[in-house]
């Protein structure tokens, strides 16, 4: 493919969302909203959920890209344990737990920047790359198979567009959508010497956690792409060779549906026992229904929401911020409130 610096890597794709994927996507909104009703009816503690899908997605990333830590070695890690493995693989996991860290502290940015790009990469690739530098664009021309990705003096200019795409137009589209094209983006422009796959992977889950669409940081295809890991490659690389999108959107869609169903399914394995707990009222059910779906929201939405005085929605909210099931984000004035999910 011969890249035109004047373009966006997006121009250079076509892609249609075939009826099949549009059906698939409305089977992801059902599952993505019984995943908020568990969660409202106390199936499941969040942080416990969403540790384990931390867990996941480290393993499985890394283990794409040659890891040979085990998930319970992955879990060790995570704990700060020592493991008995390459310093290099330990260093790979210990990076990308890190770097779900740092993605989901930042879930609310409304705007990812170079200097973001930039940062994330360094997180993910410190010690735990086989040719740097990180957190710098590389400065060697790169093969990907048959695919030739940007000359170095075009990947600021690329990168800037990728970006100003992904904070923009790429706005429009369903939040999978976006998020499945950011990946290819990564992929294709391949602006790092090593270390893109991991950055393509955490940016799909970052666009989807910003965009709303995983609240509570549960769900992963991580796992997914690494048990078909070499159909996973097959279909980036058909993109470039075929200059259409379709089939990557079509299969990252249907690897997220089947994402869901199994996330529902770790859900019940982690329920929590709801005998002795306290009930909820209907205005605290209806509160964490809101947030499960919505995201973190201010005071004057969930009175509205509500159609309650400020002071209804405090007492309603004391309770359940007392058993840590919300949480307040931000000072008093521009004060916040979320599902407690970490």
């Amino acid at each position: 493919m011969v890249y035109n610096t004047c373009m966006s890597v997006f121009e250079l794709f076509k892609f249609k969302l075939r009826p099949r994927v549009l059906k698939t996507l409305s089977e992801i909104d059902f599952l993505r909203g019984r995943i908020a009703e568990s969660q409202v009816k106390g199936v499941f503690e969040p942080s416990a959920a969403s540790r384990e899908a931390a867990i996941i997605m480290a393993y499985a990333s890394t283990t794409i890209e040659g890891s040979t830590l085990t998930e319970r070695e992955v879990q060790r890690v995570a704990d700060k344990q020592e493991v008995l493995k390459p310093e290099q693989h330990v260093r790979m996991v210990d990076n990308y737990l890190r770097a779900i860290g740092w993605i989901r502290m930042r879930a609310q940015a409304r705007h990812i920047s170079e200097k973001n790009i930039l940062d994330l990469h360094r997180i993910i690739g410190e010690g735990a790359v086989d040719e740097g530098p990180v957190g710098q664009y590389r400065q060697v021309q790169v093969y990907v198979g048959d695919h030739r990705p940007p000359a170095p003096k075009h990947l600021a200019l690329m990168m800037k567009y990728f970006l100003e795409w992904l904070n923009g137009a790429g706005q429009e589209e369903h939040p999978l959508v976006t998020a499945a094209l950011a990946h290819l983006g990564i992929a294709d422009i391949h602006p790092f010497r090593d270390g893109n796959g991991r950055l393509a992977r955490a940016l799909f889950s970052w666009e989807l956690y910003r965009r709303g669409f995983d609240t509570l940081h549960i769900f992963t295809i991580d796992d997914l792409l690494l048990a078909r890991r070499q159909f996973y490659y097959r279909q980036l690389q058909r993109v470039n060779e075929i200059g259409d999108a379709s089939d990557w959107l079509e299969y990252v869609i249907d690897t997220t549906a089947a994402g869901m169903e199994k996330a529902l399914t770790r859900l019940e394995k982690l329920r929590a026992s709801v005998e002795g707990a306290v009930p909820l009222s209907k205005t605290q059910a209806r509160i964490l229904s809101i947030l499960a779906k919505e995201g973190p929201c201010p005071v004057k939405q969930l009175t509205g929401r509500l159609g309650i005085s400020r002071q209804g929605l405090y007492k309603a909210l004391k309770p359940i911020l007392a058993q840590e099931r919300v949480t307040a984000i931000g000072t008093r004035k521009s004060r916040m409130y979320a599902l407690k999910s970490r």
